[in-house]
């Protein structure tokens, strides 16, 4: 990771004000990031879920997901992580 620059966002889902939502952090370029990597970020960010966009692995969908919690745990589901991505 050294040298690479990751874009992230903290998305307040479930919110029609800042501030209010179910806080979300978003890493939106993190496809070179290693599993481990991926959960050392999630407990960096210390939101209830980071949630990673990555490209795509099959042709019927457009982006894939990876979601940890700030232990590490990876979190599946669509929940508000999906909403937020």
């Amino acid at each position: 990771m050294r040298g690479q620059h990751l874009r992230f966002y903290f998305v307040d889902v479930f919110a029609s004000t800042p501030l209010s939502g179910n806080p979300l952090a978003l890493v939106v370029n993190g496809q070179d990031l290693s599993q481990e990597t991926m959960q050392r970020i999630a407990r960096e960010f210390q939101q209830s879920e980071t949630t990673f966009l990555l490209p795509a692995t099959q042709p019927a969908v457009d982006w894939r997901l990876r979601s940890f919690t700030p232990i590490g745990v990876e979190v599946s589901g669509a929940g508000h992580n999906a909403l937020g991505a």
